[in-house]
């Protein structure tokens, strides 16, 4: 006997108030009695990777802040399933959450998960049979939302960076298109080198996330990494910058008393014996 839980949307993508739907398939081989088939649907904020107890928040690894979104559905009253296969089907509006949709993320503390699970419960001394998927939710700005996208300057001489002492002179110049962006959007602009009396082995940009639990400090961990350019690039040269932002990772930044989640996007430029110089600038994804 085997029970299967089959979407009809193939890429599990779900957005608030779309309607959930698919069929439950059960194969048996004999006729068998059951319990009820029950179907839930569950969202919730998990913590993870910590071993510290926050007393003030009463959070700890694998407890959930936040429970999103729980309901459960009766698909069938206790009966008897015929031999072969038995099929439910569900649709179930993603309505009535019990907080805000917060899109599926999955950092190193902090991960927002939905799945849906069905279960046929045994009848005496027969266990129960559970199948669980995962889904994706994404939510989206209001329409009514007008993203205000501002270019962003930036520059590292040798004036602000750490390494001074390795320069003779130092300037790189450069611009983000933005520090707002849409998950669905890609970060774009361009890094130029005006003067550097050392080669320059490449350029990479990387996005890390910081996340906070409860009263905790704020921890950064890298998200992705791309390198733009490598060799010793010529001056004046205005080299893209180009990053999509991988939505398994990424999440709208968000802020409460219980967690918090924001990004940075970290402009790296290596020199030769691993000698690097960093520019580090936050945005803000909607």
């Amino acid at each position: 006997m085997s029970v299967k839980i089959c979407l009809d949307r193939a890429n599990r993508t779900f957005y608030p108030h779309d309607i959930i739907s698919g069929d439950v398939l059960i194969n048996s081989t004999t006729n068998r009695k059951h319990n009820g088939v029950l179907l839930t649907i569950f969202g919730h904020i998990q913590l993870t990777n910590t071993d510290q107890v926050n007393v003030n928040n009463q959070l700890y690894p694998g407890s959930s802040p936040g429970t999103v979104f729980n309901k459960e559905i009766t698909l069938c009253p206790p009966d008897r399933l015929t031999e072969g296969e038995t099929k439910y089907r569900f649709e179930v509006p993603l309505e009535d959450s019990l907080m805000p949709f917060i899109d599926s993320y999955e950092g190193y503390f902090i991960e927002v998960k939905y799945s849906l699970s069905v279960t046929v419960q045994g009848s005496l001394f027969v266990r129960d049979l559970v199948d669980k998927i995962d889904f994706i939710i994404r939510t989206a700005p209001p329409a009514s939302t007008e993203i205000i996208k501002t270019p962003h300057k930036f520059s590292i001489t040798r004036e602000n960076c750490e390494v001074n002492d390795l320069f003779d002179s130092l300037n790189i110049v450069g611009l983000l298109d933005s520090t707002i962006w849409s998950l669905n959007e890609n970060l774009s602009g361009w890094i130029q080198i005006t003067e550097c009396d050392i080669p320059v082995e490449g350029i990479m940009i990387q996005l890390s996330r910081i996340e906070r639990v409860g009263n905790d400090d704020r921890e950064s961990s890298e998200i992705e990494n791309i390198e733009v350019a490598t060799g010793n690039i010529e001056h004046n040269l205005k080299v893209p910058l180009y990053l999509p932002f991988p939505q398994r990772f990424t999440c709208p930044t968000i802020d409460t008393p219980e967690f918090e989640i924001s990004y940075k996007i970290n402009i790296v430029v290596t020199f030769p014996n691993s000698y690097f110089v960093t520019k580090a600038i936050a945005i803000t994804l909607v």
